[in-house]
């Protein structure tokens, strides 16, 4: 689930347990929203925020494709 934000981690050289780290939340806790897409509201801002990136772009599934920046 998410792509583009697994790509985005990569891009970053973060691991779960880096981006679990700055949500503020465990590692196993951010691989189970991973899995199920189940984020608080809070915590896609946070992510937004860190990788400068829209949230369409972001939490976009498998199937759908979309522009990086906002804005777009």
């Amino acid at each position: 689930m998410f792509p583009n934000l697994k790509a985005e981690m990569a891009r970053n050289g973060q691991k779960n347990c880096d981006v679990a780290e700055k949500l503020g939340i465990s590692r196993q806790g951010f691989a189970a929203k991973m899995r199920t897409g189940s984020f608080k509201l809070s915590e896609a801002k946070a992510l937004c925020e860190l990788y400068h990136a829209d949230f369409n772009y972001l939490f976009a599934e498998e199937n759908q494709k979309r522009s990086r920046w906002r804005g777009n």
